[in-house]
């Protein structure tokens, strides 16, 4: 559990995973904006790349939350350790 859960859980009382993330989610974007600002400011972005990233990003974002409304919340915690086991490895693997 991310410590933000752990704040909203320990806050709010205990709350569906799916309310706490949307809420921290939403809790970032100001966070994200300021950021993504300045990096444009000191021309840290590169559009065309941007763009391609922000295909994906919304694609995965819509796939990943309509299967998460679908999922028991059992299912997602397995998908979930498995996806940072496979990112785990790989980024140990290209360290070696």
């Amino acid at each position: 559990m991310t410590r933000t859960s752990c704040v909203l859980r320990g806050s709010y009382g205990a709350r569906p995973k799916t309310q706490v993330l949307g809420t921290a989610l939403i809790a970032v974007m100001p966070a994200i904006l300021i950021a993504s600002v300045t990096h444009f400011r000191m021309g840290n972005i590169h559009p065309q790349l941007c763009l391609c990233l922000m295909v994906g990003s919304v694609s995965g974002s819509v796939a990943g939350a309509n299967v998460s409304l679908e999922l028991p919340e059992a299912h997602l915690k397995l998908l979930f350790a498995g996806a940072m086991t496979i990112i785990g490895c790989s980024i140990l693997r290209a360290s070696l």
